[in-house]
């Protein structure tokens, strides 16, 4: 689907117990356009004020669904909690993943690690190559584009709270 949807919506606070997201809740009338995917979640390449992103709508009890905007593209986006946002979108591919520069064009370099990568899920290249991506600086992300090489090659490709070489008992 290439149609482009837009809306105005509010920056509103969700509350999750320990922690508190930024969130734009996603209108009732375009909900009822879109085709959820398996998990009732639908990724989208989307722009909030003009800053590019690649997100997903999650689903809420009680049948809505929003969309996390972390701190660092509300800074750049100029946004704050209660501010009226522009969010456009397109719903994208499931299966497609954009590599930042500096891990593409380590990972050309390495045909071995090349094979791993492509055996990975598109969900778990995504959350491995926020490790790149999260870096301020070229030199960084080219720094951590090789660390995440090695961790494939290893075989290391965990995300989340699990501290690496460590296992639970």
């Amino acid at each position: 689907m290439d149609q482009e949807f837009r809306f105005t919506g509010i920056l509103s606070l969700m509350d999750m117990g320990k922690y508190t997201y930024r969130v734009l809740y996603l209108p009732e009338d375009l909900k009822e356009q879109l085709t959820f995917e398996k998990g009732n979640r639908l990724r989208m390449n989307a722009s909030v004020e003009g800053v590019r992103l690649e997100l997903c709508w999650q689903p809420q009890k009680g049948g809505q669904h929003y969309v996390m905007l972390n701190p660092e593209v509300c800074k750049e986006a100029g946004l704050e909690v209660g501010y009226e946002v522009d969010f456009r979108f397109r719903v994208a591919n499931p299966e497609q993943v954009t590599l930042p520069e500096e891990f593409e064009e380590a990972l050309a370099g390495d045909p071995e690690v090349q094979k791993l990568w492509d055996q990975l899920t598109p969900g778990r290249k995504r959350s491995l190559i926020q490790l790149v991506r999260c870096a301020k600086t070229p030199e960084t992300r080219l720094r951590k584009a090789y660390e995440l090489l090695e961790r494939v090659r290893e075989g290391d490709v965990s995300v989340g709270i699990k501290k690496r070489g460590k296992t639970a008992d």
